[in-house]
């Protein structure tokens, strides 16, 4: 279906891998306000899917802690031209 195939490409999205820490933190701060309910006043639905695609895209589901760039999804494409071009 369409929305399985837009998650996968959201997952690999590779722009996700010049995320700072600092944008993580404030990705993370904002969807703890929403599940708070207490969102800053001008957020809009498109903030809060974007927050989610960081924190899923850096954060691992289990530990919560921050994988190392090149081992996440969205470096499986630029990772693997180097092995397959090889």
């Amino acid at each position: 279906s369409w929305g399985r195939t837009q998650h996968f490409y959201e997952m690999t999205d590779m722009f996700t891998l010049q995320t700072t820490e600092a944008e993580l933190h404030r990705c993370r701060d904002l969807l703890k306000a929403f599940e708070a309910g207490t969102l800053p006043a001008g957020t809009t639905d498109a903030d809060l899917w974007h927050a989610r695609k960081i924190k899923e895209s850096m954060v691992h589901p289990d530990t919560g802690e921050v994988v190392f760039a090149p081992l996440r999804f969205s470096a499986f494409t630029p990772v693997n031209l180097g092995i397959v071009d090889s």
